[in-house]
């Protein structure tokens, strides 16, 4: 079993108040991807959409496991608004005009690696990561249906002096791996040439992966207070989750 603490803050007469014992099927998992490409190149460009995730290969996993049930407390204190505590991580919420509760946390990590040479020639790698996690309920008298939703998001951005002198930076290729994502007749670029729209080359690309799994809850009779003192892996949470992708 996995636990998971909710701390919302609702009025004391929220009826969303309580004591949850959550069922995540992981049979219902249901899986998004999406990809988008920039470039400035002259003689290269990026794919047509449907093909920027395309591959020769199809690969599917498929694993089958059991229901995870997870135990979650709601508390409150204004009507409307909620903050969700899981694994350490405050989740603010609200309750929107369809009536479903949405909690949403986000994580992200940001990397600049920048290198400049004297004579002028720059090259740079920039990536963003964000994970955003939501619970997205809608309560029915003792119980709450709806689902967990993970979203995976990656940007990079390469960027590059079109030109340079190889010999006195040292760089004899290309920093930015065009060729790696881009289609067309040179799909590169060379120190000694214009390959790119401007005084720089830029690359960027952007991946995005989805699960959704469904969700139901029941309210139990037990006190919010200190339900879970004690509890074997209180703080916890796990889901497992089937994978299928086309890469």
């Amino acid at each position: 079993m996995t636990l998971i603490t909710l701390l919302a803050a609702c009025t004391t007469s929220n009826p969303v108040e309580g004591i949850w014992v959550f069922t995540a099927s992981p049979d219902g998992l249901q899986t998004k991807s999406d990809a988008s490409c920039y470039e400035n190149y002259h003689y290269a460009h990026c794919p047509a959409e449907e093909n920027l995730v395309d591959s020769e290969w199809t690969v599917r996993t498929d694993t089958v496991v059991d229901d995870d049930t997870f135990v979650a407390q709601i508390t409150g204190q204004a009507q409307g608004e909620a903050y969700l505590f899981v694994n350490g991580q405050i989740m603010e919420g609200t309750k929107n005009d369809r009536g479903k509760w949405v909690f949403t946390v986000t994580d992200l990590v940001e990397i600049n690696d920048w290198n400049e040479h004297e004579s002028g020639y720059y090259n740079s790698e920039y990536q963003r990561d964000t994970r955003t996690l939501k619970l997205i309920v809608t309560q029915d008298g003792d119980t709450l249906d709806g689902h967990l939703e993970e979203t995976w998001k990656t940007e990079v951005t390469w960027t590059e002096s079109d030109e340079w002198n190889d010999r006195d930076v040292g760089v004899m290729t290309s920093t930015i791996p065009a060729s790696s994502y881009l289609d067309g007749d040179e799909p590169w670029s060379t120190s000694d040439e214009d390959d790119c729209e401007g005084s720089e080359c830029q690359l960027s690309v952007m991946n995005v992966v989805s699960h959704r799994v469904p969700v139901f809850g029941q309210l139990t009779e037990l006190d919010n207070g200190d339900a879970f003192e004690g509890v074997d892996g209180y703080g916890d949470w796990e889901w497992q989750m089937e994978a299928s992708a086309d890469q």
